[in-house]
This record gives structure tokens, sequence and C-alpha cells, in this order.
């Protein structure tokens, strides 16, 4: 499957894409929200994993300018270290809200729940 993380700490995303390809995953990182539309243009993501705190623009901010875009039927995982952003992150149309730190057996099942939603959405 095809993953999208996009987070502002490179070793997270290091860590955890390292962690993901060994489970088979095909993953794309991306360290700034600045560039989402063409990073996904260009590498066509099963699933996109969102932190919600990040300099250029917040996770949720990301969120609005997918969902009115060609890649709204993308699911999206928000995983950050703020609890407190789930109702805004849920309204603004994330499928699946993850709270760090998580562990990785945790991360798989959420990616298969989300990939699913995309199956649905097809």
């Amino acid at each position: 499957m095809k993953i999208l993380w996009i987070d502002d700490e490179p070793d997270i995303l290091y860590l955890c894409s390292a962690i993901l390809s060994k489970h088979g995953h095909e993953v794309y990182t991306l360290q700034s929200s600045t560039n989402v539309l063409p990073t996904i243009s260009a590498t066509h993501p099963d699933v996109i994993l969102l932190d919600h705190w990040m300099p250029e623009m917040t996770g949720i901010e990301v969120m609005k300018q997918l969902k009115q875009s060609p890649y709204a039927n993308i699911p999206v995982i928000m995983c950050t270290s703020n609890p407190e952003v789930r109702t805004e992150a849920e309204l603004a149309g994330v499928d699946r809200f993850m709270t760090k730190p998580f562990n990785m057996e945790q991360m798989e099942q959420m990616i298969i729940e989300a990939s699913q939603l995309r199956v649905n959405r097809a």
C-alpha cells in the first residue's frame, strides 16, 4: 500500500517510514505542509498520515485544502500529540485520529481500516 506521511519532525518520518516499509508499504514522506497537493499528484497514495502542528499550515488547514481537491477521496489519519483537536479534525474530514505516542500495531490497524474506506468510496 502507498502511504504519504506528512510531519515536520524528521525523526518520526524516518523511524516510522522504515518500520512501515518493512511491513511491505511504499512510504513517501513530506516534511512540510506546503507542497501537499503536488506530492499527492506525484505519488498517488492510498492513505495519508498527517500531523497537526506544522509551521506552514496546520493539519486541519491541509485537510480543508484536500477536501476541496481531486484527492478528497483519499483517507486521512491524523497523528498528533494534541488530543484536543480531535473534534475539529473530524469536522474537517479526517477519517481516523491517533495521538502520539502510538505503537506500530495500532498504526498498522488504522492504516488497514482507512484503506478500506477508500475501497468503499470508489
